[in-house]
C-alpha cells in the first residue's frame, strides 16, 4: 500500500501497490501532492487533478496525462519523455529544466507556463494555447506548433530549428537571439514580435546591423528564402 501525501503530510490517496510505476491513478484528487522524486514512469493519469502538487524531478517517462488538471504545479527537472498531455491545463506550471522530448501536448493550455532550459525536443504542440509562456533557452527542435498561440510568449534564445510553425500566432512575442534554420513559417502571424537579433538559415541577421529592436510588421516569413534580384526599367 502506497500513501500520497500533501505537503502538510496528510494522506489524500491511497495506492494498493508496491510501485507507482505504471499505476491506475485515473481521475484521482491529488491538489496539493507532494510527489517530489516519485517515480510515476506509464502510469495512468488521465484527468487527474494535480493542481498546486509538487512533481518536482519526478519520473513520468510515458505517463498518460490527457486531460489532467496540472495548474500551478511544480514540474522543475521532471521527466516527461514520450508523456502524453494533450487537452490538458499546465497554466502557470513551472517546467524549469524538464525533458519532454517526444511528449504530446496537443491543444494543451500552457498559458503563463516557465519551460526554462526546458528540452522540448519534437514535441507535439499543435493547437497549444501558450500565451505569455516563458520558453527562455528552451530547446523545441523539430517541434509541430502548427496553430499554436505564442502571442506575448518569450522566446528569447529558443532553439526553434526545423520547427514547424505552420499558421503559430506570434503577435508580440520577443524573440532575441532565437534560432529559426529551417523553421517552417507558412502562414504564420509575426505582427508586432519583437527581435534584436535571431538566425533563420538564410540570410543572417546580424545584431551589430540591427542594435534597437525592430517590430516585424509582415504577416508571415516568405517561403523562398534565396534574395531575389529587382530589373529597375531604364528611364
Amino acid at each position: 500500500m502506497i500513501e500520497i501525501k500533501n505537503k502538510s503530510g496528510e494522506v489524500i490517496h491511497t495506492v494498493d501497490a508496491d510501485t507507482l510505476v505504471g499505476a491506475n491513478l485515473v481521475g484521482a484528487n491529488l491538489v496539493g501532492a507532494n510527489l517530489e522524486d516519485a517515480n510515476l514512469e506509464n502510469a495512468n493519469l488521465r484527468g487527474v487533478n494535480l493542481n498546486g502538487a509538487n512533481l518536482a524531478s519526478a519520473n513520468l517517462k510515458g505517463a498518460n496525462l490527457t486531460g489532467a488538471i496540472i495548474i500551478d504545479c511544480y514540474l522543475s527537472h521532471a521527466n516527461l519523455k514520450g508523456a502524453i498531455l494533450n487537452l490538458a491545463d499546465l497554466r502557470e506550471s513551472h517546467l524549469e529544466e524538464s525533458d519532454l522530448e517526444g511528449a504530446r501536448l496537443k491543444y494543451t493550455d500552457l498559458r503563463g507556463a516557465c519551460f526554462l532550459a526546458a528540452n522540448l525536443t519534437g514535441v507535439d504542440l499543435e493547437g497549444a494555447k501558450m500565451n505569455n509562456a516563458w520558453m527562455l533557452e528552451a530547446n523545441l527542435t523539430c517541434a509541430n506548433l502548427k496553430d499554436a498561440n505564442l502571442v506575448g510568449a518569450d522566446l528569447d534564445d529558443v532553439n526553434l530549428t526545423r520547427s514547424n510553425l505552420t499558421g503559430a500566432w506570434l503577435r508580440g512575442a520577443k524573440m532575441n537571439g532565437t534560432d529559426f534554420t529551417g523553421a517552417n513559417f507558412t502562414d504564420a502571424h509575426l505582427n508586432g514580435a519583437i527581435t534584436t537579433k535571431y538566425t533563420i538559415g538564410f540570410p543572417k541577421v546580424s545584431s551589430k546591423k540591427t542594435p534597437e529592436p525592430q517590430v516585424v510588421k509582415t504577416p508571415q516569413v516568405a517561403e523562398t528564402p534565396e534574395p531575389q534580384v529587382v530589373e529597375t526599367p531604364d528611364y
